[in-house]
């Protein structure tokens, strides 16, 4: 496995030494800035990753990677992304390469206008510093890149996974409100029909995103505790989740809520 990288090099992706070189500080302590004004106002676990430099150039102070770091905290030492080559078992890496390498595949395919507009979403193991692997998600989204299209800079989200075991992946392309996802066995990106929610059961599932009790949600909205859970037992159904608490994740990862 000496080898093998979380985030497996891709030829377009390649940067030269001279271009490793350029100064680019200025727009990284923007982007420092930004993350550590919403710290501020609320408890967000990312870090900012620099592929030109192969680097974790911030961690948030709630960032998961600090834990596995026994609680030492990284102050301003860069710390390489092949870190996550020792956190992420070696049972889920070589898929997880696979995933990542087709990935860029995908992203080089698209028109260089529409690269800002893609998300990706993994589900991965990362050992934790008792040793254990938690199973979680994360997101990436583009904040800066070269003028070729080649990422530079990408802010990565770590939270709660959408899918019970590692390797799921997906593409989200903002401006069409798209979701590609990996599968498996054909080894390509297919477009997921979006889930629609009637009205009525989004706003329930919105509700009870706000930790509101069924008879909170039944007060409301004006309707019966009966009717409450009959939408929720349909929003289980249609979403094939096994509990409310799954399928807020679904709609806070996904963002696919909408209204009939």
């Amino acid at each position: 496995m000496a080898n093998c990288s979380f985030l497996q090099k891709y030829p377009f992706q390649e940067f030269t030494e001279a271009e490793k070189e350029i100064d680019y500080s200025e727009q990284d302590n923007h982007y420092i800035r930004c993350l550590q004004a919403m710290e501020e106002v609320m408890d967000i676990d990312a870090y900012i990753l620099d592929y030109r430099k192969e680097q974790i150039i911030y961690m948030t102070r709630n960032c998961s990677l600090r834990k596995v770091l026994h609680g030492k905290d990284p102050g301003n030492e860069l710390l390489s992304y092949h870190l996550f080559n020792q956190l992420i078992p070696e049972e889920d890496l070589e898929k997880i390469i696979t995933i990542h390498y087709l990935a860029y595949s995908f992203y080089f395919d698209l028109p260089l206008e529409r690269r800002y507009h893609s998300a990706e979403s993994l589900d991965i193991r990362i050992r934790e510093s008792n040793g254990s692997y938690k199973l979680v998600n994360h997101k990436v989204s583009l904040l800066d890149r070269m003028d070729d299209g080649r990422l530079r800079l990408g802010l990565c989200v770590l939270s709660y996974p959408t899918s019970k075991t590692p390797g799921r992946f997906y593409f989200k392309m903002s401006d069409t409100h798209t979701v590609y996802e990996y599968i498996e066995r054909s080894r390509k990106f297919i477009e997921v029909k979006t889930q629609r929610l009637t009205v009525k059961s989004g706003k329930v599932l919105e509700l009870a995103s706000q930790g509101k009790t069924e008879k909170e949600i039944a007060d409301i909205l004006g309707i019966s505790v009966n009717t409450v859970k009959y939408h929720k037992r349909t929003i289980l159904r249609q979403l094939n989740v096994s509990n409310t608490a799954e399928a807020v994740q679904w709609m806070n990862s996904q963002k696919k809520l909408s209204e009939e």
